[in-house]
């Protein structure tokens, strides 16, 4: 298989990674995203696990993300979330997050799409792509690439990604029948 890079500007990379920073911002309680749907099946609300082969899906908004959300479980723990994302009037992104028997995230996949407004030349599309793989709280393997072109993951964007895991976990978790 033949790999082939090409260059991107700088100009294109610093809105690459401007964008990464407004698409995944941190997640506190205080700009906490509001769920405005959700169903689940099999979850029991003490515990916040839900039975092996259940799942739960809904819908949130975050600024100007709305996020639908579906959630798969395994061993009686959520195993996955998966989003797909819509942002402002031309971007969208689907995001795949895996976590361990205990909680913790071993896994992120996302691969982003937007329009690119550049002074220099008419709107284009981007499109990223990243994952990141996790034991504990080492990050193991990582890679992102921008229009097909690697290029380096910033430590924010990690805790940026860390944060959004955590969240979307914690709103998942929460999420049972006797919630609706």
């Amino acid at each position: 298989m033949s790999t082939s890079f090409r260059t991107i500007s700088a100009g294109a990379l610093a809105c690459a990674l401007a964008f990464t920073v407004a698409v995944l911002p941190a997640c506190n309680a205080s700009d906490a995203p509001v769920s405005d749907s959700v169903a689940a099946e099999g979850q029991s609300s003490a515990t916040g696990h839900m039975a092996a082969g259940a799942s739960a899906q809904g819908t949130w908004q975050d600024g100007d993300e709305t996020v639908a959300w579906a959630s798969q479980v395994e061993r009686s723990a959520i195993a996955e979330i998966s989003e797909h994302v819509t942002f402002g009037t031309d971007g969208k992104a689907e995001r795949v997050l895996h976590f361990t028997q205990d909680g913790a995230l071993s896994g992120y996949r996302e691969t982003r799409t937007q329009t690119v407004q550049q002074p220099d030349r008419s709107p284009a599309p981007m499109t990223v792509q990243i994952s990141m793989a996790f034991a504990g709280d080492s990050l193991t393997a990582q890679r992102k690439t921008v229009d097909s072109a690697e290029v380096p993951i910033r430590p924010y964007e990690i805790d940026n990604i860390r944060r959004h895991a955590r969240a979307i976990f914690d709103h998942v978790r929460t999420k049972t029948p006797a919630q609706r």
